[in-house]
């Protein structure tokens, strides 16, 4: 068997002859020194690199060798190798990218329907752009491991596929060259480095996802921006009561209350207070949102609730309401019913308008 050695730029084993790497393509240090003409008898010999010196060169950041690398520069790099530890270090960058553009997306979808279409697109882009790259690192692993890359196909069969596939990927570095039919058993692994680069870039990554479900998570439980009101308030038919009125039934959670102005005018309400949200029908048929502000038992029977209205046009006002049980006999029949009655602030600031409802059967 032929001696070998690890080329210095590319960590590839070659002939220990070789002047120029078969893999990377660079001329070899010995083969530039041996190229020049003999010194002369009394010159001064030139002085060897320290041992370090190549172990120096050959290390590279980690998310340049395993994400830039293996997703980019080799982007649809189907020959060559890839051992054990290029395949699952590269899908660890990977992972870790992802969890930045994952945080990156709830980021955006908390500044509402628009921001989370944007988001959605990133990860959809991101995700297709890695397919081709993955499934070349994939081939070259299975090659590396002495098995036919079109073993990949395995992985079509249903439950059992992918499971034997992944044993296949995990498989010691068994690769025969073509040219020589000599056994190569050596993973020739390029020595990396986790600098303050891929430090920086793997606690960005985390930073991004932690604030993004922070973010998101209060933007859920917050009140009603404009934009996502808007998507909602589409869904209704602007000045049909009757129209609308059927939707608020359907919508409730409990059963709406009737209510009426102290000028007559007729309005339905609907709370829930699980959710802290409800509908509020205006006499002339438009749909609004409440959000509730404050909820509290004023006694075993009442409770007072302050609400939020918010306004197709993105304005709002306040509204008070007092919900309270009633008990009675109709007839033979005992009966609760819940009757509510408060008071509504006009979009004007100053107009208070007063008025009282029960509960739909």
């Amino acid at each position: 068997m032929n001696e070998r050695k690890p080329c210095p730029y590319c960590g590839e084993m070659i002939a220990n002859t070789a002047r120029k790497c078969r893999f990377c393509g660079e001329m070899l240090p010995d083969a530039a020194v041996a190229s020049q003409p003999a010194p002369v008898a009394d010159a001064p010999q030139t002085e060897e690199p320290d041992s370090d010196f190549y172990d120096e060169l050959e290390k590279t950041p980690f998310f340049q060798e395993y994400f830039i690398d293996t997703y980019f520069r080799h982007y649809a790099d189907f020959k060559g190798r890839a051992s054990r530890t290029k395949f699952w270090l590269s899908y660890l960058a990977y992972f870790i990218v992802a969890l930045g553009v994952i945080g990156a997306m709830l980021l955006l979808s908390a500044t509402g329907s628009a921001g989370a279409t944007v988001g959605i697109v990133l990860l959809v882009v991101f995700n297709l752009a890695i397919v081709v790259p993955g499934l070349a690192l994939c081939v070259r692993r299975l090659r590396d491991a002495g098995v036919n890359p079109w073993m990949i196909l395995i992985s079509l069969i249903p439950f059992i596929g992918g499971i034997i596939l992944l044993v296949m990927l995990c498989k010691y570095t068994n690769y025969t060259d073509p040219e020589t039919d000599e056994t190569d058993y050596d993973a020739h692994n390029v020595p990396t480095k986790f600098d303050a680069g891929s430090i920086g870039i793997t606690l960005g990554c985390i930073a991004l996802l932690i604030g993004g479900c922070i973010v998101s998570s209060r933007a859920m439980s917050h009140d009603y921006d404009l934009d996502e009101y808007e998507t909602e308030a589409v869904v209704y038919d602007e000045f049909d009561y009757e129209a609308n009125k059927k939707k608020l039934f359907a919508m409730s959670e409990s059963a709406p209350y009737i209510c009426h102005f102290s000028d007559g005018r007729e309005f339905y309400l609907s709370l829930d207070r699980e959710n802290g949200d409800g509908r509020y029908l205006s006499p002339l048929g438009n749909m609004y949102l409440l959000r509730i502000k404050t909820d509290e038992s004023l006694s075993e029977d009442s409770s007072g609730i302050v609400c939020e209205v918010r306004t197709l046009d993105g304005g709002s006002t306040d509204a008070a309401f007092v919900f309270e049980l009633t008990y009675g006999y109709m007839g033979e029949r005992h009966y609760v019913r819940s009757t509510v009655e408060g008071q509504m602030l006009g979009m004007d600031g100053e107009s208070v308008f007063e008025f009282s409802g029960w509960e739909q059967e």
